[in-house]
């Protein structure tokens, strides 16, 4: 097993940075110990190669990484889903809330996928199904956006809706 929440959480950042964000701006902001709980990442991410990079805060939860997925923000963009009055306006139906975050995973899968990890290339599998998770739901509000679909598209099935 992993022996201890700060080790996954430097180690998932570390995977995280390489696979996801391509800012030169990336720095941890926040480290584990000494009465704080989280990691956390600040850098860009691309989406699509026609569109440009997003802003993106990720903050991993040192004691409670194995039940809360990483938390992923989306900073400064005006094209996120519900971006215009005639689209769905319920946000859920958009896997994300209003001030940004995204649900880029089920937590019951993320709860299944911590589970099963007990080495360093669990934790690197783990980020790189993050950083896939996260550019494809990305690339779904970037295609709504360009489209201006009114609601989510069925034939993207993300994943359920948690409550």
């Amino acid at each position: 097993m992993i022996s201890s929440d700060v080790l996954f959480a430097a180690h998932f950042c570390f995977a995280l940075n390489s696979r996801l964000l391509s800012s030169i701006d990336n720095v941890p902001s926040q480290v584990c110990g000494d009465g704080v709980n989280y990691v956390a990442l600040l850098g860009q991410c691309v989406p699509d190669k026609f569109f440009p990079p997003v802003g993106v805060s990720i903050r991993v939860h040192c004691g409670k990484w194995r039940s809360e997925p990483p938390e992923v923000k989306v900073l400064d963009a005006d094209w996120l889903s519900p971006f215009f009055a005639e689209q769905d306006q319920d946000m859920r139906n958009w896997h994300r809330d209003g001030d940004g975050r995204i649900c880029w995973i089920y937590p019951k899968k993320w709860q299944r996928t911590c589970a099963r990890m007990e080495a360093d290339e669990d934790v690197v599998r783990a980020a790189l199904q993050m950083a896939k998770d996260v550019t494809v739901l990305l690339g779904y509000h970037v295609e709504s956006y360009r489209h201006r679909y009114l609601k989510w598209r069925e034939e993207w099935d993300f994943h359920p809706h948690g409550n």
